[in-house]
């Protein structure tokens, strides 16, 4: 503790890391999936939705490929299917398809 300065920057740094949540706390590069999961169940009328995995395939706009899985209401059966995804430039969805 005798180099005090140093402490209170590394201190700084990382409370300014956590405070912007980190490379993906924008959103700007990262999918929310708990909203898409939301925005497929109202769309869909799916039950117990979950995304498995996503990557994005296209900057401009943003577009997303995922995977997921979701039980049918009407028969109770489980299934995979791939979806997209387009973005606004503030990160709302703007299509699933």
């Amino acid at each position: 503790m005798k180099d005090w300065k140093v402490w209170a920057f590394c201190i700084a740094l990382f409370l300014l890391v956590k405070m912007c949540g980190g490379c993906n706390g924008c959103g700007s590069s990262g999918l929310d999936t708990d909203a898409l999961e939301i925005r497929l169940i109202g769309k869909y009328h799916y039950t117990d939705v979950h995304i498995n995995s996503y990557k994005k395939v296209k900057d401009d706009p943003p577009t997303f490929e995922f995977e997921y899985d979701y039980t049918l209401r009407s028969v109770g059966i489980r299934q995979t299917r791939t979806g997209h995804c387009t973005l606004y430039p503030d990160g709302d969805f703007k299509d699933i398809y």
